[in-house]
């Protein structure tokens, strides 16, 4: 009997000060391995990736603008919600920038509807 899996539906949250390389990281390297996918004799499941964020317009950490599709607007909860590195640089400033983070309610309630969680972290 065949099984058809659908794609992993993979959103990739972009916030201000989120660090470049964190974000375009995680988008090269999933559509890399979409690229590859053919390459395998037992391909595996495709990955859907969208850029999502909490406003129309981010500013990562080095000043590019991001237009990401709004959390608001996704018709469900991904399979998987990756958070990039953010443009700190000392636990103390990741401390204080996390601290209530408008993206704490985003987090929480897609891991309490089945999502799983995933950081690139520094």
């Amino acid at each position: 009997m065949l099984s058809i899996v659908s794609d992993v539906d993979v959103a990739v949250l972009a916030v201000d000060g989120c660090f470049d390389s964190g974000l375009s990281a995680v988008v090269d390297v999933l559509a890399t391995a979409n690229a590859l996918r053919s390459e395998v004799s037992a391909p595996p499941t495709a990955f859907t990736v969208t850029i999502v964020g909490l406003k129309k317009h981010v500013r990562t950490g080095n000043g590019l603008t991001v237009n990401p599709v709004l959390a608001t607007k996704m018709a469900q909860f991904p399979d998987l919600l990756v958070m990039p590195a953010l443009g700190v640089k000392t636990p103390m400033e990741i401390v204080d920038t996390v601290r209530g983070h408008a993206a704490l309610d985003l987090i929480r309630d897609s891991h309490t509807n089945g999502t799983e969680l995933a950081g690139a972290c520094t």
